[in-house]
């Protein structure tokens, strides 16, 4: 609109938006920050309070959870920093009031610029992560491409040195960075290490990191909790009570690490997915030939945020059971897919075990004909139908 100032600058957000009472009843002018931090209060105590009233809205009227609630921080987070813009601390220096163009109008470009900056996105666009050898800098890099709605390509970067790169998982965070993860023969301190690579929304590369001892370390899972923490999952044969076990590791955004763990006995224990609750939990999936019933049975471990263990169990059969991805449903039943070689119609046969929040099985099915079937990926929709 001409003549509005819509300005906003670092620096005002010290600047004042708004009276409140003291427990004397005495006015008081509050800044941004301080009424913002009351404001993520009461928003904190609703959904306490209403928090299984939040899902069920969520499981009825279709709404992705996670979605909601970023919704939720930020309109809590940004409904007044209209009033911060130059022309709203105008009218408030002279104690005055543009009912024409209140603070909520000042906002609009500022909220036009989060949604560019993919802070606010519609999810719908497609992030693909792989390796290559077609364009890599040495035997294969990790690959990542950007898509558009419409199946348009946005843009691709790789990253990697002059050996051997392996990428196995993706994900996002709340602001559109993007984090793969896998495993690096070209840096880091042992034969393989495992290899975190952060992205920009714009396909800039941010940062990349290495963990690992001096044998073969393997970065197969990664996800972003709501805190907006980074695990990664996998295994390490530099560390650990047996042959190979698994790892779990906290980072920062910034790629600063915050704790690592192993879990496994005296053989062989994977880590191969994870998937974090609302509570931040860390649930864990792989297998095992320590614990079970076979020569490997599908591994459920369940971690605090603080890197302690919850509990873990397992599936399986006689044979041979493998387990490669997991997923939560909006009560935090657990779904696991993989393959088994006990049980099923063939040699192996694609297999979804269900357990519940603490790790009782709730059920367990198998698909598959007279040869070979794998169960990789495990999704499941707002309304609970599993897609595997």
């Amino acid at each position: 609109m001409p003549g509005i100032n819509y300005q906003i600058k670092n620096y005002r957000w010290g600047l004042p938006v708004a009276i409140r009472f003291d427990v004397d009843n005495k006015p008081y002018v509050q800044d941004y920050i301080g009424h913002i931090r009351d404001v993520l209060l009461y928003l904190k105590t609703y959904i306490d309070i209403y928090y299984h009233s939040i899902k069920k809205f969520c499981v009825d009227w279709n709404v992705d959870f996670k979605h909601f609630f970023k919704i939720l921080y930020l309109k809590a987070y940004y409904h007044d920093v209209g009033k911060l813009c130059i022309e709203f601390q105008r009218n408030i220096s002279s104690n005055s009031y543009n009912k024409d163009f209140p603070h909520k109008i000042f906002a609009l470009p500022f909220y036009k610029m989060l949604y560019e900056m993919n802070v606010i996105d519609n999810f719908n666009n497609i992030y693909v992560a792989c390796d290559t050898n077609s364009y890599s800098f040495g035997y294969s890099d990790f690959a990542i491409i950007k898509f558009y709605p419409n199946g348009t390509k946005a843009w691709n970067n790789s990253w990697g040195g002059p050996n051997i790169e392996k990428c196995y998982d993706i994900t996002c965070d709340k602001f559109g960075n993007i984090y793969l993860i896998g495993t690096t023969n070209s840096y880091g301190a042992g034969y393989y290490d495992l290899a975190i690579v952060k992205f920009y929304p714009n396909g800039t590369k941010a940062w990349n990191i290495t963990w690992g001892g001096t044998s073969g370390d393997y970065g197969r899972g990664i996800a972003i909790s709501y805190n907006n923490f980074i695990y990664a999952v996998g295994y390490t044969y530099s560390f650990g009570n047996g042959n190979d076990d698994l790892i779990l590791i906290k980072y920062y955004t910034n790629g600063t690490k915050i704790w690592n763990i192993t879990f496994g006995g005296s053989q062989s224990d994977r880590g191969y997915s994870l998937t974090i609750d609302d509570k931040e939990l860390i649930y864990t999936t792989g297998y095992t030939d320590c614990s079970g019933a076979g020569y490997s049975d599908f591994l459920l471990t369940i971690f605090y945020p603080n890197g302690s263990k919850l509990l873990n169990t397992t599936w399986g059969g006689p044979n041979l059971e493998f387990a490669y991805h997991i997923t939560l449903d909006n009560y935090n039943n657990i779904y696991i897919t993989g393959q088994t070689n006990s049980y099923g119609a063939g040699d192996f046969d694609s297999a979804l075990t269900i357990f519940s929040p603490n790790g009782t099985i709730i059920n367990n099915i198998t698909w598959g004909g007279p040869n070979v079937e794998n169960g990789y990926s495990i999704s499941i929709n707002n309304h609970n139908n599993i897609f595997f």
